[in-house]
């Protein structure tokens, strides 16, 4: 297992992102695969969806301990 890091992550999760013209997001189905992923492949990070303070729904990655997060973007 890896440790968890923003630029580990960020890494990892490209292959997880689209594009259009508002910017990246990842797919709810993309979000719900990679979430398991994330518990397999690094060891001090989880992963979830969670609304932000404008309702909006987020993937976030956070570290286990800090709770630091690591990565966050909209999920659609």
């Amino acid at each position: 297992m890896k440790k968890a890091s923003k630029p580990t992550i960020t890494k990892f999760m490209q292959p997880y992102m689209s594009k259009d013209s508002d910017g990246e997001f990842i797919s709810e189905e993309n979000a719900k695969k990679v979430m398991s992923e994330i518990i397999m492949e690094f060891e001090n990070a989880y992963a979830g969806i969670e609304p932000d303070k404008l309702g909006i729904r987020k993937f976030i990655v956070k570290s286990i301990s800090t709770r630091n997060v690591f990565f966050s973007t909209n999920v659609r």
